[in-house]
């Protein structure tokens, strides 16, 4: 596991496993994203207080777990977006800027196959910063980059990486 803790960046993104296959018109395909605890209305760009399902006991203490080690120890996880990346996936420049309380991280894990992540500043004039992110990275967001613009444009294919033996 990497923990990238840029002095204003920490950051989810999730992939799917490289060993599933599967065909463009499979539905499971088409998933793009769900939504775990508070469901985020992405119409009106808001999380619902009408709308929520119990957050996974396991993700909220990791969560805490990851928070508490970058200096957030009473941080308590309530929502989670899983963005599901294929290897023509991308994830356009945005700010994430939907919860109540901006002051608090924004937690990332990555899983499945590694991808190139970005990001700038609040403006889209700002040049951006690439990670590597690999299966198991965790980045996160707090501070000014709480509301910076971040991005997925690339999704790397599966590479069998060499141990040390």
């Amino acid at each position: 596991m990497h923990m990238y803790t840029h002095t204003h960046t920490h950051t989810l993104a999730c992939a799917f496993s490289p060993a599933l296959k599967m065909s463009k018109h499979d539905p499971l395909y088409r998933l793009r994203w769900v939504t775990l605890g508070y469901h985020h209305n992405w119409d009106t760009k808001e999380y619902s207080d009408s709308r929520r399902s119990l957050f996974p006991p396991d993700l909220a203490e990791l969560t805490a777990c990851v928070a508490e080690a970058v200096g957030f120890p009473k941080f308590v996880a309530e929502a989670a977006i899983v963005n599901y990346y294929h290897l023509d996936s991308t994830l356009s420049g945005h700010t994430d800027h939907s919860e109540k309380d901006l002051s608090l991280p924004l937690v990332s894990i990555s899983f499945g196959l590694s991808a190139i992540f970005l990001i700038g500043g609040q403006t889209r004039e700002t040049r951006p910063t690439a990670l590597l992110l690999r299966s198991g990275d965790v980045v996160i967001m707090s501070q000014e980059s709480r509301l910076s613009y971040h991005a997925v444009p690339r999704v790397l294919p599966h590479v069998h990486e060499l141990s040390a033996e």
